[in-house]
């Protein structure tokens, strides 16, 4: 009869553990005491392995609070931008650069995903709630396909959405500051499967 318990509770011991073996991603959901920005991104999946070929997350984005618009009347906000990119966008091109770009869309380091009109990502589709030491809650989420030309070998990628200001002055776009980007990392398994960590 001992041997029989001892057994039984080795067996629902192991069946507990494999349970909490947690194969899914989630990053970026948890409450933010005082938000720096008003947009924020979190990332999920129901794995945490893919085939580049393959590799695909759910993207929730959105807004604490309305995207403010610019007390100076040459800049409007054109709209809110998403890109991936290898690297963390440098400074090169924000506003104050003097360095506008006539075409946002085809960046040399940078993958252009889709923009979203100021006047929708502002309604509450893209709402986020933010509520006391809960985890955030997003309106609005998306599967989005990473390339491989920018995941492949490089053991990490950002994930950035950025609002995209139209200077009446010179005629071009600047990065905003209205954003916020999200480092996705993860590690080789095989030369075609990768991990996330």
């Amino acid at each position: 009869m001992k041997k029989l318990t001892i057994i039984s509770l080795l067996i629902i011991t192991i069946f507990l553990t494999s349970c909490t073996n947690d194969n899914t991603y989630r990053v970026g959901f948890g409450y933010e005491l005082a938000p720096m920005n008003t947009v924020t991104v979190a990332v999920s999946s129901d794995t945490k392995y893919f085939y580049f070929e393959n590799f695909k997350l759910e993207f929730h984005y959105g807004t604490f609070n309305h995207v403010p618009t610019y007390s100076d009347v040459d800049y409007e906000i054109h709209s809110m931008a998403l890109y991936f990119s290898d690297e963390i966008f440098t400074i090169d091109n924000f506003l104050g650069s003097n360095n506008g770009l006539i075409d946002y869309k085809n960046l040399e380091d940078a993958y252009f995903i889709k923009e979203i009109s100021l006047e929708e990502f502002n309604t509450d589709q893209y709402k986020v709630i933010n509520e006391s030491y809960k985890d955030k809650v997003f309106n609005h989420s998306e599967t989005i396909v990473i390339p491989e030309s920018i995941s492949a070998y490089t053991f990490s990628f950002y994930f950035t959405i950025i609002d995209i200001v139209y200077n009446r002055k010179d005629n071009l776009y600047y990065f905003g500051q209205n954003g916020y980007y999200r480092e996705i990392s993860y590690q080789l398994v095989d030369i075609d499967y990768l991990k996330l960590n």
